[in-house]
């Protein structure tokens, strides 16, 4: 076993040692099952991680400039994103997502081949423990694509390290509703426009089937103060 993996036989290890001698789910305890369900929730971030570490990779041996010699082509695929969901039964989006995730967070070097940090290294961080799934980093990183020329490198890290602290522990609903939350504090200027595009679409007056106008309902979205998301 290599140490690069020794998360993973961890998480397993702890639901080896949960499941005890069971022969399936059915005969395990409540205490057993609440167990069993948080051993596999870390097996299924930790897994996750990986995948999307791997993902990233694939791209990388699947860019364009690589012709008939891409790894996607030499497979049979069209790209990166086609090989990721085919081989891992997730959609073209989920894949493509995966890859962005794993770029993210990849190592990296600079220009005289000295190592720095990854692109979010908070998020990698939570990913390589098992504190973050991928598909929550993917709403995160997303977000942070999204506003980081606007806000420069320095607000970028801290809303990184804010999120994923926050993220931690949440439902995937959760966390896209703490990204939300987030936007609109990060970039009122962006998130405005189409708060004013939902209210103009909103305060169109319902009517009749006789064609009688009768109610004109606006609603007017709350901008969450930056303490919200503490």
């Amino acid at each position: 076993m290599t140490g690069h993996l020794h998360p993973l036989h961890e998480a397993l290890q702890r639901l080896d040692e949960v499941w005890g001698g069971a022969g399936d789910a059915g005969e395990l305890s409540r205490t057993q099952l609440m167990a069993a369900t948080e051993a596999l929730g870390l097996l299924h971030r930790r897994s996750g991680a990986m995948i999307a570490e791997v993902a990233a990779c694939v791209a990388h041996e699947s860019r364009t400039e690589l012709g008939a010699d891409s790894l996607a082509k030499e497979q049979g695929f069209r790209n990166a994103a086609q090989l990721i969901a085919t081989t891992t039964g997730a959609t073209a989006g989920d894949a493509s997502r995966l890859v962005k995730v794993g770029e993210a967070t990849a190592p990296r070097t600079n220009l005289i081949g000295e190592p720095v940090p990854a692109k979010y290294p908070a998020a990698q961080r939570a990913l390589s423990s098992g504190a973050l799934s991928a598909q929550a980093a993917a709403v995160i990183i997303a977000l942070l694509d999204r506003v980081r020329l606007k806000i420069g490198a320095a607000r970028t890290a801290e809303a990184e390290r804010l999120l994923v602290d926050k993220a931690a522990g949440l439902s995937h609903d959760d966390v896209r509703r703490l990204v939300t939350r987030a936007e609109a504090w990060l970039d009122p200027d962006g998130v405005a426009p189409r708060e004013q595009d939902q209210r103009d679409r909103q305060s169109l007056p319902s009517t009749s089937a006789t064609g009688t106008s009768i109610s004109t309902a606006t609603s007017t979205p709350r901008t969450a103060p930056p303490s919200s998301l503490r």
